[in-house]
This record gives C-alpha cells, sequence and structure tokens, in this order.
C-alpha cells in the first residue's frame, strides 16, 4: 500500500484534507495546494494548470488578476469586503469579485471545466 506524501510540504497523511490539483493526476493537502496556488498555478510536479490532451497542454481559469480600487466590493464566495489597493480575481463571464484566497478555495473546492470555467457561488453555475 502507498502512503500519501504531499509533494509540497513532503509530509504524510495526517488527517488534513487533500485536494487533486486541476492537472487531475497529483494531490496535495488543501493548505498547501492554496498557498501555491497563490504564487503559481501549476502543478508542483507535472506543471500542467489542467489535464493534459494532445491539443490542449494546460487549462487556464476564465478569470482575470484585478487591482481593487474602490473599497464597497464584496467577494462573491465569503461575503466580506475586498480591501481597496488589495488583489482579487474577476470571473469574466458574470464580472463577480473573490478574494484570491476565496477564489483559490473554490477552484479547490468545485474544480475547473475543460474550457476553463470556473464555479461562481453567486450564480450556482460554472461561468
Amino acid at each position: 500500500m502507498v502512503e500519501f506524501v504531499c509533494p509540497i510540504c513532503l509530509e504524510g497523511d495526517n488527517g488534513e484534507p487533500t485536494r487533486l490539483h486541476p492537472c487531475g493526476v497529483h494531490r496535495y493537502h488543501l493548505r498547501c495546494l492554496v498557498s501555491h496556488f497563490r504564487d503559481d498555478k501549476r502543478c508542483a510536479l507535472c506543471r500542467r494548470t489542467g489535464p493534459a490532451t494532445a491539443s490542449e497542454p494546460g487549462i487556464t481559469p476564465a478569470v482575470t488578476y484585478r487591482h481593487v480600487t474602490a473599497s464597497n466590493w464584496e467577494c462573491t464566495y465569503c461575503k466580506n469586503n475586498l480591501i481597496q489597493n488589495h488583489s482579487c480575481y474577476e470571473i469574466n463571464a458574470c464580472h463577480h469579485l473573490l478574494h484570491v484566497f476565496c477564489f483559490n478555495h473554490l477552484l479547490m473546492m468545485y474544480g475547473i471545466t475543460s474550457t476553463g470555467q470556473v464555479f461562481c457561488q453567486q450564480c450556482g453555475d460554472y461561468k
């Protein structure tokens, strides 16, 4: 039997939740994956952003990294205010905003479609 070892922290199965990277092959501790996603969306092992096919080497989420210029915006996921002069993600199709951490958490919970769509909690659908 092969024991789980997180490729990021190199710790074994300690009861922490794990998630499969959008590459579809490699599994990480959720906290490690969320932390890694802040700096790099690629899998730490295979370097893909999503499942590889012959014509599609990886999938890029259909979101845009934005700089928040107003403090009256609300995160679609946690419903807390986005802080002025900080960064967030905007879902391209519906223009809802998410804290960077909330986007990463949502991505780990719901994954990404083969066309790059991500789940928008406010819309209740993939956008």
